[in-house]
């Protein structure tokens, strides 16, 4: 099975806690389309 995904570099990305990721990365894969209003999106 394969995935198509899209990885956004955040770089280094403090927590709330004052500890630190670094290079942190985001994996993100995207469904069909906005509409114009842009209110379909889901997070």
């Amino acid at each position: 099975m394969t995935s198509n995904y899209e990885i956004y570099e955040l770089g280094d990305f403090e927590l709330q806690s004052g500890m630190t990721v670094e290079s942190a990365k985001l994996a993100y894969e995207t469904f069909g389309e906005l509409n114009a209003e842009k209110s379909n999106a889901i997070v």
